[in-house]
């Protein structure tokens, strides 16, 4: 039974993991690096199939294993993983900015409504009951919540995705 080879897509996003990891493989020929990814997805699927086995008996069943990866694709890969042109696979959130945030803005709305309500009803068992452990520890924790609101603010700031 044939198995359908990889998209050259998902081959350019793990060559370009690979070339990330191990730069000196840049220069390598398109034959090695075929036979490099042709490995690790024979080793993935090894893994897969016998999830409890250790790396000795991993490398042993490598070799159950069909080869599916092309020298046309990895060419291809490799064109795209080193053009820049492999667009990563998007999550449902937004794009990462420039510092990696990826926070929806609602989630920032949503953490300071649930600030202003605690300082609302801090404010209240302030005022009936006076200070007392209760209101030290309530305080204390909205003070380590404001901090965390407000940086998460500035970052989200300075990523520039607004």
């Amino acid at each position: 039974m044939s198995l359908p080879s990889l998209s050259t897509s998902r081959l350019a996003g793990q060559l370009r993991y690979l070339l990330e990891e191990r730069p000196e493989l840049r220069a390598a020929s398109v034959e090695a690096l075929r036979d490099r990814l042709s490995f690790e997805d024979r080793c993935a699927r090894a893994r897969a199939r016998y999830p409890l086995a250790d790396d000795a008996e991993i490398a042993a069943r490598v070799a159950e294993f069909e080869d599916r990866v092309g020298l046309e694709a990895v060419r291809d890969a490799r064109a795209l993983a080193t053009d820049g042109a492999v667009v990563p696979e998007t999550a449902a959130r937004g794009a990462l900015g420039a510092a990696g945030d990826d926070t929806p803005p609602w989630l920032f709305l949503a953490a300071t409504c649930l600030f202003l309500a605690g300082v609302t009803g801090w404010s209240v068992t302030l005022a009936l009951n006076g200070a007392g452990q209760t209101t030290w520890t309530g305080g204390a924790l909205l003070g380590v919540m404001a901090l965390a609101i407000g940086s998460a603010i500035w970052s989200r700031r300075h990523s520039g995705t607004w």
